[in-house]
């Protein structure tokens, strides 16, 4: 903890076991976000995992849910993207931001194969 002379502000750095211990709480999320994946039904159209994936890059959990037109899959994305900013404060929103495109490919390629 960090106090500058004559300031009330304060700030905390973590150290480097602290930010793999997050790390390791992160793994865990995204392998519980793919177990929730593969539980969820199929979409009602075939969905083009490139489209998802560029829409989910640019546009985040807003890209994936209009696309796929699932409420669901907009919370899975943002839930998850809230919980890296929390995780690991300060560097959690680019993991945050691009598992939205990884999720998206994901669900697309998954939900295409309960089509066939």
């Amino acid at each position: 903890m960090t106090r500058f002379a004559g300031s009330s502000l304060r700030f905390h750095f973590l150290t480097s076991h602290q930010i793999m211990s997050n790390l390791g709480h992160s793994a865990h999320t995204a392998h519980s976000a793919a177990k929730i994946v593969e539980e969820l039904p199929r979409l009602p159209d075939k969905k083009n995992p490139i489209v998802a994936g560029i829409l989910g890059f640019f546009f985040g959990a807003l890209g994936i849910g209009l696309y796929f037109q699932s409420w669901k899959d907009f919370f899975i994305c943002i839930g998850l993207f809230i919980g890296l900013l929390i995780l690991i404060p300060g560097l959690g929103a680019l993991p945050g931001w691009l598992f939205a495109p990884v999720y998206g490919i994901y669900r697309a390629y998954t939900s295409n194969e309960k089509h066939a």
